[in-house]
C-alpha cells in the first residue's frame, strides 16, 4: 500500500464501514466489518433524516447528501428535502399528461411514496411490494 501513500500503521487503523440500502436505494443502516449495525437511518417523505443530521455521502434514495447545505444532489439537480422540490428546472420538457409531470421543479410528481426521480428527468413508479404465500406444512 505504499503506492497510495499509506503506512502499514495507518492501514491498520482504518475503519471499514458497510452501507446498507433498501429497494429504493435509501441508506437505512451502516455496519462495521463484523456485521454489527452501528447506525440506522429513518427518513421523512422527501429525505430529511428523522432525529439526526445530514451527513456527507449516500443518503435519500442513494443520492449524494451535502451536510453543508442540507441538499441532495440528484446526479444533475439539487433537491431541497425540506421543500420536496428541485432548485433548478428539470432539463426535460414538461409533459401535459400526466399533469403531475408538468411542474418541472417538483420531485417525484409530489408523491415520494409512489414515485422516485433518480436524476430529475422523469418520475418512476416505485415497485409494488411482492407478497408471496408461504406454504404451511
Amino acid at each position: 500500500m505504499i503506492g497510495v501513500g499509506l503506512s502499514p500503521a495507518a492501514i491498520a487503523q482504518t475503519t471499514v464501514t458497510y452501507i446498507h440500502t433498501d429497494a429504493l436505494g435509501w441508506v437505512v443502516a451502516e455496519s462495521d466489518a463484523n456485521g454489527n449495525v452501528i447506525k440506522r437511518y429513518d427518513y421523512e417523505p422527501y429525505g430529511p433524516v428523522v432525529g439526526g443530521q445530514v451527513t456527507d455521502g449516500p443518503g435519500y434514495t442513494g443520492q449524494v447528501s451535502d451536510s453543508a447545505t442540507g441538499l441532495s444532489y440528484m446526479r444533475q439537480l439539487y433537491m431541497d428535502p425540506q421543500l420536496g422540490v428541485f432548485l433548478s428546472v428539470d432539463p426535460v420538457t414538461a409533459y401535459l399528461k400526466p399533469v403531475g409531470q408538468f411542474n418541472r421543479y417538483r420531485y417525484a410528481n409530489g408523491n415520494p411514496y409512489k414515485f422516485t426521480d433518480p436524476d430529475g428527468r422523469q418520475a418512476i413508479p416505485v415497485p409494488a411490494p411482492c407478497i408471496l404465500p408461504i406454504p404451511v406444512p
